[in-house]
């Protein structure tokens, strides 16, 4: 479920008449610090997917997309909803991710620079230190996420891949739209692959919106992990201020 809330006033108009809140909206644009969290129990929340660096053949290839919305395992083997990036990695060369539009219709102003602060949960299974090598697959694993005032998009570069329209760097780098924030390697060692783990990440950063008061969150991993790539994104949390 998506919740809005203005921070010093009020935000959110709901009809009387109706069991709950039929829209999510704010009724205003508002200068005091607005915070918007998304928990994907009731829908995607709007919340779309993506993926880069495939090549065009990637369903002929193997790479056994799965990304959206789904079910998820708790601790306690119950089921919850949050969006699923899984992939089969051939390349040694996958981002997958999701991203958000946020814009007036939730309380954001046109070309306005805002501070941002972003919180997400990442669900792993991938326990550290299982290999020969004494090096996680999760090392190999690197979680990204940017705020930008486009629409990320993909097309076929000239080498047959997939190219995103945002600078992520590459793996462990950064680039100057998205920032590498840590790897989905887990805390413990126990049970890997059996069990998710969730990883609490958080991030500030700077953000100014398009002349039609929209911006972008992405939140993803880019991996050059061969094998099968498995996580979830949940519980995220985004708090904007008008920069002064």
């Amino acid at each position: 479920m998506q919740k809005i809330i203005g921070v010093l006033i009020a935000v959110i108009m709901c009809s009387f008449m109706s069991i709950g809140c039929n829209s999510n909206k704010p009724s205003q644009v508002i200068d005091e610090p607005l915070r918007i969290s998304f928990d994907f129990e009731e829908g995607n929340d709007g919340f779309a997917t993506g993926f880069a660096d495939l090549p065009e053949n990637y369903v002929d290839d193997g790479y056994m997309l799965q990304i959206g919305y789904c079910d998820r395992p708790q601790k306690n083997s119950e089921m919850t909803k949050s969006i699923i990036l899984k992939g089969e990695n051939h390349n040694k060369d996958m981002f997958l991710y999701t991203y958000r539009k946020i814009d007036g219709d939730l309380g954001l102003s046109k070309n306005t620079d805002y501070q941002v602060s972003v919180s997400f949960d990442l669900g792993t299974s991938v326990a550290k230190d299982i290999s020969e090598t004494g090096s996680s697959p999760g090392q190999k694993i690197y979680v990204k996420m940017g705020i930008v005032n486009k629409e990320p998009i993909i097309k076929l570069n000239d080498e047959g891949d997939y190219a995103l329209n945002l600078d992520k760097g590459n793996h462990s780098l950064g680039g100057k739209d998205i920032v590498f924030m840590g790897n989905v390697e887990k805390t413990d060692d126990m049970y890997p692959g059996k069990t998710f783990e969730y990883k609490h990440f958080e991030y500030r950063t700077y953000v100014q919106t398009n002349e039609k008061g929209a911006c972008y969150l992405l939140i993803g991993y880019d991996s050059k992990y061969e094998g099968v790539n498995w996580h979830y994104i949940d519980n995220v949390v985004v708090t904007f201020e008008k920069d002064s």
